[in-house]
Parts: structure tokens; C-alpha cells; sequence
């Protein structure tokens, strides 16, 4: 892979914007300590970020390596999402 090159379109920019407002929101979760379920969704929030970033970076690339490498990194996100909000769900509800 070469020199990598962007260009930032607005729908990546909205998934940005999107990544950045996950990790404020784990942020803010993570520091109400002992309410049900705070770890699971900080995971969910955080999992969501990486897949909003990875996703953005894979709209912003131009070249199709940097596509596919973006697009399997989108890919940890997507599959920490739902057992995520699973464990999180089962610990909210007790």
C-alpha cells in the first residue's frame, strides 16, 4: 500500500461527527459508576465508533487497498455490536 489519500464527503464526515458523538456518550456512561450495564454498553458505544470511523475512512479512500483494509477493520465493530447490547440488555433488565 502506498501513500494513502482521503477525500472527506459529506456522508463520511456524518459518520465522523457519529463516531465522535459514541465515544462522548461512552464517555459520559463510563463515569456513572454502579448503574446496570454500564460496561456492556460502553463496549456497544465503543464498538459502534470503530465501526462509524472505519466506516468513514472506508467512503473517504481512494485507493481500493486502503478500501478493503478500512472495510475489514468496519468489521469489528460490526460483530462486537450485538453481543454487546445482548449482555448489556441481560444485565439492565437483571
Amino acid at each position: 500500500m502506498g501513500r494513502a489519500a482521503y477525500h472527506v464527503s459529506f456522508f463520511a464526515a456524518v459518520l465522523i461527527a457519529s463516531g465522535v458523538a459514541d465515544v462522548a456518550a461512552a464517555f459520559v456512561v463510563y463515569r456513572r459508576r454502579g448503574s446496570p450495564g454500564r460496561d456492556a454498553l460502553c463496549v456497544a458505544m465503543l464498538a459502534t465508533a470503530v465501526w462509524s470511523f472505519a466506516y468513514a475512512l472506508e467512503l473517504a479512500a481512494t485507493g481500493t487497498a486502503h478500501r478493503e483494509l478500512w472495510g475489514a477493520v468496519k468489521y469489528i465493530g460490526v460483530t462486537l455490536v450485538p453481543p454487546a447490547w445482548l449482555v448489556f440488555a441481560l444485565q439492565y433488565t437483571g
